[in-house]
């Protein structure tokens, strides 16, 4: 896989650590940088229901909501993410632009997400419960995705380790180039944590060998475990590295992550498409 762009999801919400750590590896990684800015259409369409108001929190008092105000509402808010993504990169080497799209917000940062590009979004930090919410629509949804999604937690990043949750199913070369780009970001060992048996065809071998390989190319120490068909140990595992960041790569990893409860592992995600 060669990357060319990294692409960071804007939108209502002001996520310095995903402007950061986007503008950060575009730079490390001399990528192209697109800040992709999505008007929520479940906004507006909220908006134009007969009963939709807004709350004061000050006075107490409320008003219908209209949708023109909320239009430009989204449009000042854009021209505002705009701005705030010059002003990084002032004075940087990085090649960037700026583009809006109107849609429901996830599947439109999927869908622009091109097969050599690394799409950065924000994790927002919220309650256990809302924070699974989050996690579970991108865990879905990737499953069609062309682009690996790296969802990042508010605050600064955490040097630590990076955990990769894999399985053989995926490609070997799309796995090892986020994450050895990401292992200099947070950390390193990368820590493979394998899902399923190795299989007696020689496959499991054959895909960490390539995948080692590169990594060692790229200067990463690399570890590789299997715990076969245990999601307890591999919650344990996770608990105990205590990881900066948890790649998901391939289809029977991510249906595994389902399961593991990530939203309380307080660490950035990186979803790799199968």
């Amino acid at each position: 896989m060669n990357l060319r762009r990294v692409v960071l999801g804007l939108g209502l919400q002001d996520s310095p650590a995903a402007m950061t750590l986007a503008t950060e590896l575009a730079r490390s990684m001399q990528l192209q940088l697109l800040g992709l800015f999505v008007e929520d259409i479940d906004l507006l369409h909220f908006a134009a229901l007969p009963f939709a108001r807004e709350v004061c929190l000050s006075s107490a008092t409320s008003r219908q909501l209209d949708p023109t105000a909320m239009v430009r509402a989204l449009q000042q808010r854009a021209g505002e993410a705009r701005r705030s993504l010059h002003r990084r990169l002032e004075g940087q080497s990085i090649q960037w632009a700026f583009e809006t799209v109107r849609g429901p917000v996830m599947p439109m940062l999927l869908a622009n997400a091109l097969e050599t590009d690394l799409l950065v979004a924000a994790l927002p930090a919220r309650t256990i419960r809302s924070a699974a919410q989050d996690i579970a629509t991108p865990l879905s949804q990737v499953r069609a995705a062309r682009a690996p999604l790296l969802l990042v937690r508010d605050g600064p990043a955490r040097r630590a380790p990076v955990v990769v949750l894999g399985s053989p199913d995926a490609s070997a070369q799309a796995v090892a180039t986020p994450v050895s780009a990401l292992a200099r970001q947070f950390g390193s060992p990368v820590v493979f944590l394998m899902v399923g048996e190795p299989g007696a065809d020689g496959e499991g071998e054959r895909w960490e060998a390539r995948v080692a390989g590169q990594l060692a190319a790229d200067g990463v120490p690399v570890e590789f475990r299997h715990l076969p068909g245990d999601g307890e140990r591999l919650h344990e595992q996770l608990v105990r590295i205590r990881p900066g960041l948890v790649a998901i790569a391939g289809a029977r990893a991510l249906e595994e992550a389902a399961t593991l409860g990530l939203e309380k592992l307080n660490c950035t995600l990186l979803l790799l498409p199968s």
